[in-house]
């Protein structure tokens, strides 16, 4: 199911959220218990949130990949979203809009009242300049976009120059 947006149009910052699927078998597990444990939430909040169908999986001993697991991620947004104040008509709409399971980055995800569930895009660091001119340097050399290099040239000179002034 893909998520509803209530404008079709998300600003740049927002993406529609959409769960973790990531699943890497590793050598440190937890069982459900713990995990229940460490979040504050007991087998019967669960077996309710699945009974609701808030949730995608009830209380059955198991043991999950600590500490990303989807299930454990999971549970961490279903439990803030219960826990944030909303009526049960008022979650069972905001999960009915969301793709399943609900195994968002809690870090990322937040309701606008505009758009309604949305994951925040982290911003994008620019490169280093070196990095700029080394990747596009051959490909204006190929185009021979000589105004670009010619205008690039003066300016390091520019800067150059500046800077020797400045230390003498």
């Amino acid at each position: 199911m893909n998520p509803k947006p209530s404008h079709p149009e998300l600003p740049a910052w927002f993406t529609p959220p959409w769960p973790s699927d990531n699943v890497q078998e590793c050598l440190f597990k937890m069982s459900l218990e713990s995990a229940l444990a460490q979040a504050q939430v007991s087998p019967d909040e669960l077996n309710r949130w699945h009974s609701q169908r808030w949730i995608s999986f009830a209380f059955v001993p198991m043991e999950l990949n600590e500490p990303d697991d989807p299930k454990i991620v999971e549970l961490h947004f279903v439990r803030d979203v219960v826990r944030s104040g909303l009526s049960d008509a008022q979650i069972t709409q905001l999960f009915d809009q969301c793709p399943k399971p609900h195994s968002f980055d809690p870090e990322r995800t937040a309701f606008s009242f505009r758009y309604g569930l949305v994951q925040a895009i982290p911003p994008v660091e620019p490169d280093e300049p070196e990095t700029v001119i080394e990747t596009h340097l051959d490909s204006w050399i190929q185009e021979c976009d000589e105004a670009l290099l010619t205008a690039l040239q003066d300016q390091i000179v520019q800067r150059l120059n500046s800077m020797k002034e400045e230390q003498s």
